[in-house]
């Protein structure tokens, strides 16, 4: 059915995508994790910027704490 070239092909490109697929659930794993802190770090960061914002307002028309 497959000439010899074909089935080392059809094995090299298998064998190869067996080998990534046992280092991709790691991987994916610590890509997940990096979103997930940037995001949560992006989020404090934006917090941060408004109540900083808010405070120079509420000081501008005499609001003092």
């Amino acid at each position: 059915m497959y000439s010899e070239a074909r089935w080392y092909l059809a094995r090299a490109t298998t064998d190869e995508s067996s080998r990534m697929s046992q280092t991709a659930p790691k991987r994916l794993w610590i890509r997940r994790l990096a979103w997930l802190l940037g995001i949560w770090a992006a989020s404090i960061a934006v917090l941060a910027l408004a109540a900083y914002l808010l405070r120079l307002v509420m000081n501008a028309v005499g609001m003092t704490a």
